[in-house]
């Protein structure tokens, strides 16, 4: 049987973005610290996506089925995403906190080995959205109210009419009709961009 073809690693344009490219001469402690400092700016967290993705990527691929190989790179971006922020690194000691690239590695390798993560995957397309642009949105999908949001995510994620959208809602005895669905999505779709940093909307729009 001949050998498996390795996943190549996605391009990942938002690297070239001048915003991200300014950032190249800091190190993964100044940029962490950064991204800490000023939560308002997705630059930061950007750059350590671009200078971390390949790399696990390509560990992410050596370490589930094919199949899952995007999923879990999705998911692991989202947690590193949400942990960050509060992350404190133990640069004296042999810990995976020693250094950012020993903790990414390390939540990598954990991650991939924690069967009930890796077997509730979804299918996941890269080429649809980045990490980075994906955790920013998904932040701003948590502000939004319940019926904003469900609208967004019915009609965008399962590209859902307006028409199945107010259909559903109603059998759960909601009363809507369709041309308000409309107006909730259009309101969602707004709201939503207004959630974006916009460094983040300068780098991916």
């Amino acid at each position: 049987m001949a050998p498996s073809t390795p996943n190549p690693v996605p391009d990942f344009p938002e690297a070239g973005h001048p915003l991200v490219r300014s950032l190249e001469h800091l190190s993964d402690s100044e940029l962490l610290a950064l991204m800490q400092h000023h939560p308002d700016q997705g630059r930061y967290f950007t750059a350590i996506f671009c200078r971390y993705g390949g790399t696990l990527y390509h560990l992410v691929a050596n370490l589930v089925a094919p199949s899952q190989i995007d999923g879990l790179f999705l998911w692991l971006w989202e947690s590193i995403f949400a942990e960050l922020p509060q992350l404190t690194l133990q640069p004296a000691t042999e810990s995976p906190l020693s250094s950012l690239q020993n903790w990414l590695i390390y939540t990598t390798a954990l991650t991939a080995s924690q069967k009930e993560i890796t077997d509730s995957l979804l299918p996941a397309n890269l080429a649809i959205a980045s990490p980075p642009l994906r955790c920013y949105l998904q932040r701003g999908l948590n502000q939004l109210s319940p019926l904003l949001r469900l609208t967004v995510v019915m009609g965008d994620y399962f590209n859902w009419s307006d028409k199945r959208i107010c259909a559903y809602l109603q059998s759960e005895g909601e009363v809507v009709t369709e041309a308000e669905i409309a107006l909730y999505r259009h309101q969602g779709y707004e709201q939503l961009e207004a959630t974006l940093p916009p460094d983040i909307q300068d780098i991916y729009w």
